[in-house]
């Protein structure tokens, strides 16, 4: 699995055309482990207002000494690299940070929109109440401050993304195939989740390998035999005698059946005529004439 980052900010208010921010809160982490934390104190060129102070207990004393955003700027890039950006509500906060010359390309992922969709009953969306509704420990001891709020993304994420896994692969497949040109940031995650997913119906052939290699298979013979079933004896099949070598599988007879109005359509209701069948058809023929192998 990928790197992500969660972020969070606080700042003198909500507002991105001129509030500011006040501090940074960044988790690096993969599948369910933190790699690092980041954070930062930022100066602003504003007093802290009181309810902010109420809210968050950052003081203006607290950030009168600490470096400008622009100062931190570089080392917080670093940090962020080209991970997907997760956040509650992310928009506002890059906004902010767009508004202080922290330009960030990297793909957002919003769990408000994200849980919209992923919990349609529940009734109120902000961080702490989804923490609550989806089994995570909101830790209120430092509620409200960046690096903390920036964790219970992460972890509010996590719990979102075992929704998302619990999707038929079917159903992800038919929404990546959906979105597949839209620019909607989300459409990355629910990709990302159908590799992962994908992988794993694959990798469910290891407990059939253990119990075989436990009966003394080798390597070679596991994986020939979850390739390929295992012959069985059979009669010999009859050798007509006037048989004289390969015998063409023929383009035109294929593409007469698979055609519109052809024996398929007529003998599949609701059957679909497309062009790719034709070719793959097409190309499997040529395999059997030429004697080649055909990966499709």
């Amino acid at each position: 699995m990928r790197t992500y980052i969660a972020l969070d900010l606080e700042a003198t208010g909500m507002q991105p055309e001129r509030d500011e921010v006040i501090e940074i809160g960044a988790v690096k982490f993969r599948g369910g482990d933190v790699v690092d934390r980041w954070e930062s104190f930022v100066r602003p060129s504003q007093a802290v207002p009181y309810k902010v102070t109420q809210l968050t207990g950052i003081r203006t004393s607290d950030v009168a000494r600490a470096p400008q955003l622009a100062q931190v700027a570089p080392a917080f890039i670093r940090f962020v690299g080209d991970s997907p950006i997760i956040g509650q509500s992310v928009e506002l906060d890059l906004a902010m940070l767009a508004r202080g010359g922290i330009r960030l390309r990297n793909v957002p992922w919003d769990t408000f929109e994200l849980a919209t969709l992923l919990v349609p009953e529940a009734a109120v969306y902000n961080l702490r109440a989804m923490a609550e509704k989806l089994g995570v420990d909101p830790q209120d001891g430092r509620a409200h401050r960046a690096v903390a709020d920036a964790e219970l993304t992460m972890q509010v994420f996590l719990a979102l993304w075992q929704r998302i896994e619990e999707i038929p692969l079917e159903v992800l497949s038919e929404i990546g195939k959906a979105t597949e040109k839209s620019d909607w940031p989300l459409r990355h995650l629910f990709r990302e989740v159908e590799y992962e997913k994908s992988k794993s119906v694959f990798a469910a052939g290891s407990s059939i390998r253990a119990r075989l290699a436990s009966k003394g298979m080798s390597e070679a013979e596991i994986d020939v035999g979850l390739l390929r079933a295992p012959e069985q004896e059979q009669e010999p099949l009859p050798v007509h005698e006037e048989y004289e070598g390969d015998v063409p599988v023929p383009f035109e007879e294929i593409e007469s059946v698979l055609r519109p109005g052809g024996p398929m359509s007529q003998v599949f209701p609701g059957y679909e005529h497309r062009s790719q069948q034709i070719v793959m058809a097409k190309a499997v023929a040529a395999a059997f004439n030429k004697g080649h192998h055909l990966v499709v």
